[in-house]
């Protein structure tokens, strides 16, 4: 299961990567739309992750992107709160435990149609510590 993750927050991007690749995901992390968007043009990937300091522009871009092209769940971390999170498949905290978040990836990488912009559900995990 492929796991592309995006952020700014490059100690938090490096403890995602950590926790999902022992989670036992191949995972793939970048710190630049550019690099997000080159990846999801020429790779599959079964989940998107995208984190709480990405803009909302940048973040909504990329999530349609991943929808379209990849056919991705898309799963949008928030630290306080989080608006116009319309085109994420899961919300969760980004302080949320890693079994959270796990989670999250499985269900979303295993649920046919995940990624149809039609269906406009979103799920907010438990953010448990």
């Amino acid at each position: 299961m492929r796991v592309l993750s995006f952020g700014y927050v490059e100690e938090l991007l490096r403890e995602r990567h950590r926790l999902l690749t022992a989670a036992g995901f191949q995972v793939t992390s970048v710190d630049t739309k550019s690099n997000v968007l080159k990846l999801l043009e020429n790779e599959e990937f079964n989940v998107l992750i995208v984190g709480h300091g990405v803009p909302v522009e940048q973040r909504n871009e990329v999530a349609v992107r991943a929808k379209i092209w990849r056919r991705a769940g898309v799963i949008f971390l928030y630290r306080w709160n989080i608006n116009r999170a319309e085109f994420a498949d899961a919300v969760l905290s980004v302080d949320c435990c890693p079994e959270n978040l796990a989670e999250a990836v499985l269900t979303l990488a295993a649920e046919p149609g995940k990624s149809d912009p039609s269906r406009r559900r979103r799920r907010f995990f438990n953010p448990g510590n």
